[in-house]
């Protein structure tokens, strides 16, 4: 009895060795051409989040401020932990100095507090970081993932003053600014000062976070 025929007459013999090689090369180069288009979507959309989230930080802290008098006051008169920044818009860079206030660590927790009194206990139960935390929503010793930057960036260069590079940011540094006392919330790299400031995302982010 002969085999089962197909519609030319002829057996299916699948495909030959160099079909597969072709295939698999085909298969290579259209991995290598979306890869990296889907990572730099994924990168994007990151960047966005930082900037509403930094956004939505910067609103809230403001209203902490406005509705906490006692909070307001020590911002006033907050004058300690200086260091210099640097941000970049639209090409020209800005370079002055800010004063650390309040930071969320990224271990063990991921709520504001800090380490200096006049704005609170450090766990972020009262003042100040007690009225920012309940502005968020944010539990003071809970893990809260919204509260952790998604772009996982390093910035050349040094830390200025220091002789230590910039590593992955992974926490965010509410800071006054030292000329106009403003506020202004920057992604930050962890260290034992609660984050030094390396990306600018509220207001006027950072090229870093645009481009």
């Amino acid at each position: 009895m002969r085999g089962v025929l197909f519609g030319d007459g002829k057996k299916n013999k699948g495909f030959s060795l160099i079909e597969l090689i072709v295939a698999v090369a085909i298969m290579v180069v259209i991995v290598g051409v979306v890869t990296p288009m889907f990572v730099q979507y994924i990168n994007k959309s990151k960047r966005a989040r930082d900037l509403a989230t930094g956004e939505r930080i910067g609103m809230l802290a403001n209203i902490a401020l406005i509705s906490d008098d006692k909070a307001y006051g020590a911002w006033e008169s907050w004058e300690k932990l200086k260091v210099k920044v640097s941000a970049e818009v639209n090409g020209v860079t800005e370079s002055y100095n800010v004063y650390l206030v309040v930071s969320n660590e990224s271990n063990p927790y991921n709520c504001f507090h800090g380490t200096v009194k006049e704005f609170g206990r450090s766990d972020g139960s009262t003042g100040f970081y007690w009225a920012l935390n309940k502005e968020m929503g944010a539990s003071t010793t809970s893990h809260n993932a919204n509260l952790v930057p998604q772009y996982k960036v390093k910035r050349s260069g040094k830390l200025p003053g220091k002789n230590m590079d910039f590593s992955d940011v992974d926490t965010w540094r509410i800071v006054k600014r030292v000329d106009n006392g403003a506020l202004e919330v920057w992604t930050a790299d962890h260290n034992r000062y609660g984050g030094y400031p390396c990306f600018r995302v509220y207001p006027n982010p950072d090229d870093e976070y645009v481009k």
